[in-house]
């Protein structure tokens, strides 16, 4: 018997931005060009102190991998690192005691949890993003068959997307009626700069 793949399977595409890397990848003079990857995530920017200093620890005897151990921690993540995000929301102004915070094995996880527990899979409502929309969650829109809808933007000359126009995304808000809307951090190469004004 000859395995076949599904048909969701056989209709994936890649994403244009992990194609352009495979391709970059192929070129003979890849070696000479100094490429800055904002491909995933911000990989180009540097770790937070507290990381930084986090991870020269690794080793030493206070660290809980001081013997080279990564045990399984709970499922729902351990105390110290809930409380930590929870902290970091609080800092930024937010009122935290009723937040439940569930560690994820990360952020792809999260987003897919996220869509499931506010659409809903098989969902007529759908979920707002805006752009530039990271393709994953689009791809996890058709996966869970929850109806994407995007906040449309323009780039201009100098590669940087126009304003974030509040009044468009209320009409969507008003009209479409979706049950979330996704706003990614700025420090994201998808993500959002808000003007607190």
């Amino acid at each position: 018997m000859t395995p076949k793949l599904s048909e969701h399977y056989e209709k994936r595409k890649p994403s244009a931005i992990r194609q352009a890397q495979i391709t970059f990848s192929k070129r003979e003079d890849k070696d000479q060009i100094k490429v800055i990857n904002l491909a995933i995530g911000n990989v180009s920017l540097p770790m937070h102190p507290a990381m930084q200093s986090r991870l020269r620890a690794l080793g030493t005897s206070e660290s809980p991998f001081e013997g080279g151990i990564v045990k399984y921690t709970p499922s729902v993540g351990t105390d110290e690192c809930r409380d930590a995000f929870l902290n970091i929301i609080h800092s930024e102004g937010f009122e935290s005691d009723y937040l439940n915070c569930v560690v994820t094995d990360g952020g792809s996880q999260a987003m897919e949890l996220m869509m499931l527990g506010v659409c809903g899979p098989n969902s007529s409502i759908p979920m707002l993003l805006l752009e530039p929309a990271y393709t994953n969650y689009i791809e996890f829109g058709k996966r869970l068959s929850i109806p994407i809808i995007a906040a449309k933007r323009t780039i201009n000359d100098i590669g940087r997307f126009n304003e974030l126009d509040f009044q468009k995304i209320s009409n969507i808000i008003d009209t479409k009626k979706p049950n979330g809307l996704v706003v990614i951090p700025g420090d994201n190469p998808t993500g959002q700069f808000l003007n607190q004004e």
